[in-house]
């Protein structure tokens, strides 16, 4: 089974550590020193990650900045092999379904990546987060992202997400849909002048807040579509 912890991130990078604590607490030597104390068995000395506080640019990893190439501001996306039922920007409007396989030592597992101050304007699609019907994507955290792009965060196959302090300005379509997803939080966010902020999807969708969000300006702020329930969610 593939396992995917704590990767790639704008600009900060975490990862899970010991059960109830997170790299992202660590902020010193002494930090890191507290919470592997007192451990039932003998541990080497962990370094902390030295990331440079930098800005980068999309372009020096692979993106296309010429009108027409299909690039994805943030993703974190289970179908390295393709088959992914999420629509291109410029195709469908809607995603497809896809079956259900049994889980075997080939299915990729991605947990706790925390994505922090992403900056992108023109973008195709703003953010898409997806896992797998059989394995859902767990625990992705987005903080502090500002995106202009076509379409807006597609979350599907989906727990324990949390988007705090977006502004995702899109050209159509929801701002953000969610997709057979549970545990889903939007807090602290921007809807501007949206026609949707957020489209629900699926039976399996619920337990989704949203938070400190101002959706006067939108027009419709939450629709509910595919057997998607109201209950799933609680605006605070």
């Amino acid at each position: 089974m593939l396992v995917a912890s704590g990767v790639l991130a704008s600009l900060t990078v975490t990862s899970g550590a010991l059960p109830g604590h997170s790299l992202a607490s660590l902020t010193s030597e002494d930090d890191l020193v507290r919470v592997t104390a007192n451990l039932p068995f003998s541990m080497p000395r962990i370094e902390l990650p030295r990331i440079p506080a930098r800005a980068v640019s999309v372009t020096d990893f692979g993106a296309v900045g010429d009108a027409e190439t299909l690039n994805t501001a943030a993703f974190v996306n289970m179908y390295y092999g393709g088959g992914s039922p999420i629509p291109e920007p410029t195709g469908p409007a809607e995603a497809s379904s896809r079956a259900m396989v049994a889980v075997n030592e080939g299915t990729p597992r991605f947990e706790d990546i925390f994505l922090k101050n992403i900056i992108c304007h023109g973008a195709q699609r703003a953010v898409q987060i997806e896992g797998l019907p059989e394995m859902p994507i767990r625990g992705i955290e987005l903080d502090n992202v500002q995106i202009s792009a076509r379409t807006g965060v597609v979350c599907v196959d989906a727990e324990r997400i949390k988007l705090t302090n977006l502004q995702i300005s899109s050209m159509s379509g929801p701002v953000i849909t969610v997709k057979d997803s549970r545990e889903v939080s939007i807090d602290k966010s921007r809807a501007g002048n949206a026609s949707v902020f957020l489209r629900v999807e699926g039976e399996k969708s619920q337990n989704i807040s949203i938070k400190a969000t101002d959706l006067s300006r939108t027009a419709r702020p939450v629709e509910f579509d595919k057997g998607a329930k109201e209950t799933a969610v609680v605006r605070h």
